[in-house]
Protein backbone atom coordinates (compact mmCIF):
# COMPACT_ATOMS: atom_id res chain seq x y z
CA UNK A 1 0.00 0.00 0.00
CA UNK A 2 3.34 2.30 0.33
CA UNK A 3 4.53 1.82 -2.15
CA UNK A 4 1.26 2.50 -4.46
CA UNK A 5 0.51 5.69 -2.63
CA UNK A 6 3.81 6.26 -3.50
CA UNK A 7 3.54 5.85 -7.05
CA UNK A 8 0.39 7.97 -6.79
CA UNK A 9 2.09 11.34 -5.84
CA UNK A 10 4.79 10.47 -8.28
CA UNK A 11 2.42 10.37 -11.27
CA UNK A 12 0.10 13.03 -9.89
CA UNK A 13 3.47 15.35 -10.19
CA UNK A 14 4.27 13.84 -13.45
CA UNK A 15 3.31 15.64 -17.07
CA UNK A 16 1.50 13.68 -19.30
CA UNK A 17 -0.27 13.80 -22.65
CA UNK A 18 -4.00 13.18 -22.86
CA UNK A 19 -4.80 9.57 -21.85
CA UNK A 20 -7.98 8.23 -23.93
CA UNK A 21 -8.96 6.22 -21.06
CA UNK A 22 -9.62 9.13 -19.20
CA UNK A 23 -11.85 10.51 -21.59
CA UNK A 24 -13.85 7.37 -22.00
CA UNK A 25 -14.38 6.63 -18.55
CA UNK A 26 -15.93 9.77 -17.99
CA UNK A 27 -17.98 9.91 -21.07
CA UNK A 28 -19.25 6.17 -19.64
CA UNK A 29 -19.88 8.09 -16.48
CA UNK A 30 -21.85 10.46 -17.97
CA UNK A 31 -23.86 8.31 -20.32
CA UNK A 32 -25.00 6.20 -17.06
CA UNK A 33 -26.02 9.01 -15.19
CA UNK A 34 -26.89 12.15 -17.20
CA UNK A 35 -28.41 14.34 -14.72
CA UNK A 36 -26.11 13.68 -11.51
CA UNK A 37 -22.89 13.21 -12.85
CA UNK A 38 -23.20 15.10 -16.44
CA UNK A 39 -25.48 18.26 -15.57
CA UNK A 40 -28.63 17.34 -17.55
CA UNK A 41 -31.99 19.30 -16.78
CA UNK A 42 -34.00 17.61 -14.59
CA UNK A 43 -37.41 17.51 -12.24
CA UNK A 44 -37.31 20.46 -9.70
CA UNK A 45 -39.15 17.41 -7.45
CA UNK A 46 -35.88 14.71 -8.43
CA UNK A 47 -33.74 14.59 -5.19
CA UNK A 48 -30.96 13.94 -7.44
CA UNK A 49 -31.69 16.44 -9.95
CA UNK A 50 -29.47 19.34 -8.72
CA UNK A 51 -27.13 19.50 -12.26
CA UNK A 52 -24.37 17.10 -11.58
CA UNK A 53 -24.86 16.46 -7.68
CA UNK A 54 -22.76 13.38 -7.02
CA UNK A 55 -19.18 15.41 -8.93
CA UNK A 56 -17.54 18.18 -8.06
CA UNK A 57 -17.57 19.04 -11.42
CA UNK A 58 -18.47 17.66 -15.02
CA UNK A 59 -16.09 15.04 -15.83
CA UNK A 60 -14.53 14.93 -19.24
CA UNK A 61 -11.29 13.17 -18.69
CA UNK A 62 -8.70 16.22 -19.06
CA UNK A 63 -5.88 15.87 -16.94
CA UNK A 64 -2.10 17.51 -17.64
CA UNK A 65 -0.58 14.38 -15.49
CA UNK A 66 -0.88 10.63 -15.64
CA UNK A 67 -3.59 10.80 -12.94
CA UNK A 68 -7.48 12.08 -13.39
CA UNK A 69 -9.25 13.06 -10.11
CA UNK A 70 -12.88 12.88 -9.49
CA UNK A 71 -14.63 14.29 -6.21
CA UNK A 72 -17.92 12.46 -5.37
CA UNK A 73 -20.63 13.49 -2.96
CA UNK A 74 -23.64 12.10 -1.78
CA UNK A 75 -25.33 9.01 -2.93
CA UNK A 76 -22.37 9.08 -5.28
CA UNK A 77 -20.64 7.26 -2.72
CA UNK A 78 -22.97 4.81 -2.52
CA UNK A 79 -24.34 4.40 -5.71
CA UNK A 80 -21.38 6.04 -8.75
CA UNK A 81 -18.29 5.36 -7.01
CA UNK A 82 -18.62 1.16 -7.76
CA UNK A 83 -19.66 1.86 -11.17
CA UNK A 84 -16.73 4.31 -11.54
CA UNK A 85 -14.53 1.65 -9.90
CA UNK A 86 -15.53 -1.55 -12.28
CA UNK A 87 -15.93 0.83 -15.52
CA UNK A 88 -12.27 2.10 -15.15
CA UNK A 89 -10.45 -1.28 -13.91
CA UNK A 90 -11.93 -2.88 -17.28
CA UNK A 91 -10.13 0.24 -19.31
CA UNK A 92 -6.81 -1.11 -17.34
CA UNK A 93 -7.24 1.94 -15.14
CA UNK A 94 -6.22 1.58 -11.13
CA UNK A 95 -8.33 3.68 -8.94
CA UNK A 96 -7.17 5.33 -5.84
CA UNK A 97 -9.96 5.68 -2.85
CA UNK A 98 -8.37 7.95 -0.38
CA UNK A 99 -11.38 8.64 1.76
CA UNK A 100 -11.39 4.72 1.89
CA UNK A 101 -7.44 4.27 2.29
CA UNK A 102 -8.07 1.72 -0.72
CA UNK A 103 -6.63 1.13 -4.07
CA UNK A 104 -8.07 -0.98 -6.77
CA UNK A 105 -6.28 -2.79 -9.40
CA UNK A 106 -6.90 -3.80 -12.97
CA UNK A 107 -6.81 -7.31 -12.61
CA UNK A 108 -9.56 -7.10 -9.62
CA UNK A 109 -7.58 -7.29 -6.51
CA UNK A 110 -7.70 -4.47 -3.68
CA UNK A 111 -4.56 -3.12 -1.81
CA UNK A 112 -5.62 -1.39 1.48
CA UNK A 113 -3.27 -0.89 4.71
CA UNK A 114 -3.64 -4.66 5.55
CA UNK A 115 -2.54 -5.64 2.25
CA UNK A 116 -4.24 -7.28 -0.87
CA UNK A 117 -8.07 -8.32 -0.29
CA UNK A 118 -10.39 -9.50 -2.20
CA UNK A 119 -12.71 -6.66 -4.00
CA UNK A 120 -16.51 -6.05 -3.72
CA UNK A 121 -18.15 -5.92 -7.47
CA UNK A 122 -21.54 -5.28 -7.21
CA UNK A 123 -22.85 -2.32 -5.28
CA UNK A 124 -25.70 -2.12 -2.96
CA UNK A 125 -28.22 0.23 -5.25
CA UNK A 126 -26.71 -1.02 -8.44
CA UNK A 127 -30.32 -2.55 -9.72
CA UNK A 128 -32.22 0.89 -9.15
CA UNK A 129 -29.94 2.56 -11.54
CA UNK A 130 -30.49 -0.60 -14.25
CA UNK A 131 -30.29 1.36 -17.82
CA UNK A 132 -33.48 1.44 -19.56
CA UNK A 133 -34.01 -0.55 -22.37
CA UNK A 134 -37.25 -1.54 -24.73
CA UNK A 135 -38.28 -4.24 -22.73
CA UNK A 136 -38.14 -2.22 -19.54
CA UNK A 137 -40.25 0.45 -21.64
CA UNK A 138 -42.77 -1.92 -23.19
CA UNK A 139 -43.21 -3.13 -19.45
CA UNK A 140 -43.58 0.86 -17.83
CA UNK A 141 -46.31 1.46 -20.73
CA UNK A 142 -48.12 -1.76 -20.23
CA UNK A 143 -48.44 -1.26 -16.72
CA UNK A 144 -48.62 2.76 -16.58
CA UNK A 145 -50.12 3.64 -19.83
CA UNK A 146 -52.38 0.53 -21.14
CA UNK A 147 -54.15 0.49 -17.60
CA UNK A 148 -55.22 3.91 -18.18
CA UNK A 149 -56.25 3.48 -21.06
CA UNK A 150 -58.06 0.51 -21.00
CA UNK A 151 -61.60 2.39 -19.87
CA UNK A 152 -61.53 3.77 -22.82
CA UNK A 153 -61.52 0.63 -25.30
CA UNK A 154 -58.08 0.69 -26.06
CA UNK A 155 -56.07 -2.16 -26.01
CA UNK A 156 -52.39 -2.76 -26.03
CA UNK A 157 -50.45 -4.45 -28.50
CA UNK A 158 -46.65 -5.03 -28.60
CA UNK A 159 -45.50 -4.51 -32.11
CA UNK A 160 -42.24 -4.51 -34.30
CA UNK A 161 -40.20 -1.60 -32.65
CA UNK A 162 -42.53 -0.70 -30.37
CA UNK A 163 -46.04 -0.95 -28.98
CA UNK A 164 -49.66 0.65 -29.83
CA UNK A 165 -52.45 1.37 -27.88
CA UNK A 166 -55.67 0.38 -30.42
CA UNK A 167 -59.67 0.80 -30.67
CA UNK A 168 -62.34 -0.46 -33.00
CA UNK A 169 -64.84 2.66 -33.97
CA UNK A 170 -67.56 2.34 -36.56
CA UNK A 171 -65.66 5.03 -38.67
CA UNK A 172 -62.46 2.66 -38.61
CA UNK A 173 -59.82 1.69 -36.01
CA UNK A 174 -57.76 4.50 -33.89
CA UNK A 175 -54.31 3.97 -33.20
CA UNK A 176 -51.30 5.83 -30.69
CA UNK A 177 -48.20 4.18 -31.47
CA UNK A 178 -44.81 4.80 -29.45
CA UNK A 179 -41.52 3.67 -31.40
CA UNK A 180 -39.06 2.86 -29.13
CA UNK A 181 -35.45 2.90 -30.09
CA UNK A 182 -31.98 1.94 -27.84
CA UNK A 183 -29.69 4.82 -27.55
CA UNK A 184 -27.14 5.76 -24.02
CA UNK A 185 -30.79 5.50 -23.18
CA UNK A 186 -34.13 5.02 -24.51
CA UNK A 187 -35.66 7.48 -27.72
CA UNK A 188 -39.29 7.16 -28.21
CA UNK A 189 -41.26 8.74 -30.97
CA UNK A 190 -44.94 8.84 -30.97
CA UNK A 191 -47.23 8.83 -33.59
CA UNK A 192 -51.55 8.75 -33.81
CA UNK A 193 -53.78 7.50 -37.05
CA UNK A 194 -56.90 6.95 -37.89
CA UNK A 195 -57.33 3.52 -40.21
CA UNK A 196 -60.66 4.37 -42.05
CA UNK A 197 -62.98 1.69 -43.08
CA UNK A 198 -63.29 2.25 -46.67
CA UNK A 199 -65.20 0.20 -49.48
CA UNK A 200 -62.48 -1.47 -51.15
CA UNK A 201 -62.71 0.55 -54.45
CA UNK A 202 -62.27 3.48 -52.37
CA UNK A 203 -59.30 2.14 -50.71
CA UNK A 204 -57.83 0.61 -53.56
CA UNK A 205 -58.04 4.36 -54.99
CA UNK A 206 -55.81 6.13 -52.07
CA UNK A 207 -53.64 3.53 -51.30
CA UNK A 208 -51.40 3.53 -49.58
CA UNK A 209 -53.08 6.57 -47.91
CA UNK A 210 -55.76 4.61 -46.27
CA UNK A 211 -55.11 6.68 -42.67
CA UNK A 212 -55.33 9.87 -41.43
CA UNK A 213 -52.68 11.17 -39.28
CA UNK A 214 -52.47 13.36 -36.25
CA UNK A 215 -50.85 16.55 -35.54
CA UNK A 216 -50.08 17.74 -32.14
CA UNK A 217 -48.36 20.49 -32.46
CA UNK A 218 -45.84 21.37 -29.68
CA UNK A 219 -46.82 18.68 -27.09
CA UNK A 220 -46.07 20.84 -24.30
CA UNK A 221 -46.55 18.27 -21.61
CA UNK A 222 -43.55 16.19 -22.82
CA UNK A 223 -41.23 19.01 -23.77
CA UNK A 224 -38.92 18.58 -21.18
CA UNK A 225 -37.70 15.33 -22.55
CA UNK A 226 -37.94 16.17 -26.33
CA UNK A 227 -34.89 16.13 -28.31
CA UNK A 228 -34.65 17.77 -31.54
CA UNK A 229 -35.49 16.23 -34.64
CA UNK A 230 -35.24 16.39 -38.14
CA UNK A 231 -38.30 17.39 -40.67
CA UNK A 232 -41.56 18.66 -40.23
CA UNK A 233 -42.35 15.50 -37.80
CA UNK A 234 -46.37 16.26 -36.10
CA UNK A 235 -44.89 14.32 -32.76
CA UNK A 236 -41.78 14.63 -30.53
CA UNK A 237 -39.66 12.31 -29.76
CA UNK A 238 -38.46 12.07 -26.60
CA UNK A 239 -35.25 10.50 -24.84
CA UNK A 240 -34.86 9.17 -21.11
CA UNK A 241 -31.73 7.74 -19.07
CA UNK A 242 -33.46 5.70 -16.01
CA UNK A 243 -36.65 4.87 -14.23
CA UNK A 244 -37.93 7.61 -12.75
CA UNK A 245 -37.77 9.53 -15.87
CA UNK A 246 -39.76 6.82 -17.79
CA UNK A 247 -42.45 6.49 -14.90
CA UNK A 248 -42.86 10.50 -14.96
CA UNK A 249 -42.97 10.23 -18.76
CA UNK A 250 -46.02 7.18 -18.89
CA UNK A 251 -48.13 9.58 -16.77
CA UNK A 252 -47.85 13.01 -18.68
CA UNK A 253 -48.26 10.85 -22.11
CA UNK A 254 -51.30 9.71 -20.79
CA UNK A 255 -52.44 13.02 -19.12
CA UNK A 256 -51.82 14.52 -22.31
CA UNK A 257 -53.63 12.13 -24.06
CA UNK A 258 -57.07 12.32 -21.83
CA UNK A 259 -56.40 16.36 -21.99
CA UNK A 260 -55.89 16.96 -25.32
CA UNK A 261 -56.06 13.93 -27.81
CA UNK A 262 -58.86 11.74 -27.05
CA UNK A 263 -61.14 14.94 -26.91
CA UNK A 264 -61.07 14.22 -30.92
CA UNK A 265 -60.81 10.79 -31.13
CA UNK A 266 -63.72 10.59 -28.75
CA UNK A 267 -65.51 12.91 -31.91
CA UNK A 268 -63.96 11.32 -35.19
CA UNK A 269 -65.17 7.59 -34.14
CA UNK A 270 -68.01 8.18 -36.61
CA UNK A 271 -67.41 9.07 -40.10
CA UNK A 272 -69.65 12.50 -39.62
CA UNK A 273 -67.69 13.63 -36.78
CA UNK A 274 -64.39 13.18 -38.82
CA UNK A 275 -65.51 14.96 -41.76
CA UNK A 276 -66.46 17.72 -39.13
CA UNK A 277 -63.21 17.96 -37.27
CA UNK A 278 -61.66 18.24 -40.52
CA UNK A 279 -63.47 20.93 -41.38
CA UNK A 280 -62.94 22.71 -38.49
CA UNK A 281 -59.14 22.32 -37.29
CA UNK A 282 -58.81 24.84 -35.07
CA UNK A 283 -61.68 23.40 -32.70
CA UNK A 284 -59.03 20.95 -31.09
CA UNK A 285 -55.62 21.03 -29.64
CA UNK A 286 -54.73 18.10 -31.92
CA UNK A 287 -55.55 18.36 -35.73
CA UNK A 288 -56.32 16.12 -38.36
CA UNK A 289 -53.12 15.92 -41.60
CA UNK A 290 -54.69 16.42 -44.93
CA UNK A 291 -55.59 13.20 -46.68
CA UNK A 292 -56.33 11.18 -49.50
CA UNK A 293 -58.59 9.10 -46.73
CA UNK A 294 -60.63 12.23 -45.80
CA UNK A 295 -61.51 12.92 -49.42
CA UNK A 296 -62.47 9.46 -49.93
CA UNK A 297 -64.73 8.72 -46.70
CA UNK A 298 -66.23 12.18 -47.69
CA UNK A 299 -67.13 10.82 -51.13
CA UNK A 300 -68.44 7.74 -49.57
CA UNK A 301 -70.47 9.21 -47.21
CA UNK A 302 -72.27 11.86 -49.79
CA UNK A 303 -70.74 14.83 -47.95
CA UNK A 304 -71.86 18.16 -49.45
CA UNK A 305 -69.07 20.43 -51.20
CA UNK A 306 -66.24 17.48 -52.45
CA UNK A 307 -65.16 20.11 -54.48
CA UNK A 308 -64.68 22.57 -51.77
CA UNK A 309 -62.95 19.68 -49.34
CA UNK A 310 -60.89 18.75 -52.16
CA UNK A 311 -59.55 22.95 -52.49
CA UNK A 312 -59.25 23.02 -48.83
CA UNK A 313 -56.92 19.91 -48.93
CA UNK A 314 -54.65 21.39 -51.48
CA UNK A 315 -54.32 24.52 -49.34
CA UNK A 316 -53.63 22.87 -46.33
CA UNK A 317 -50.94 20.19 -48.05
CA UNK A 318 -48.70 22.79 -49.40
CA UNK A 319 -48.52 24.09 -46.11
CA UNK A 320 -47.22 21.31 -44.60
CA UNK A 321 -45.20 20.34 -47.44
CA UNK A 322 -42.98 22.37 -49.31
CA UNK A 323 -43.28 20.02 -52.34
CA UNK A 324 -46.88 18.16 -52.49
CA UNK A 325 -46.66 14.86 -54.26
CA UNK A 326 -48.25 15.21 -57.65
CA UNK A 327 -49.06 11.39 -57.59
CA UNK A 328 -52.22 12.75 -55.05
CA UNK A 329 -53.84 14.17 -58.39
CA UNK A 330 -54.11 11.56 -60.04
CA UNK A 331 -56.26 9.61 -57.10
CA UNK A 332 -58.16 12.75 -56.75
CA UNK A 333 -59.43 12.66 -60.41
CA UNK A 334 -60.43 8.67 -59.74
CA UNK A 335 -62.63 10.13 -56.62
CA UNK A 336 -64.17 12.76 -58.73
CA UNK A 337 -64.79 10.50 -61.41
CA UNK A 338 -66.78 7.97 -59.26
CA UNK A 339 -70.57 8.66 -58.78
CA UNK A 340 -72.38 10.80 -56.01
CA UNK A 341 -73.72 9.39 -53.47
CA UNK A 342 -77.81 10.19 -53.21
Amino acid sequence: MKTALALHERLSATPSPPNSKFAALAKALIRRFPVEVGGAEDSAEDPCGEPGAWVESRPDGSTDTAVYSMAVYEDGVEVLLPLLIDTATALGLTVYDDQAGQVFLPDGGVLDSEGRIERRVVAPKAVAYEPLSPTIAKAALKTIVAVQLKPFAFRYKVEHGGVSFRRKTPAGEQILYIILRQTSGIHLSLGAELELDLPAELAQIVAPQTSVQLLLGSCKALQQFAIPVPGNDPWPTSELYNMKDLQQWCQLYVDMLLEEVLPLLDVCRVASGLLDCDDHIDRYQVRLWPSLATLALAKFVGAPDWIGRVQRYRVRLAQFMRHPTPWSEPKIAALAALPDVT
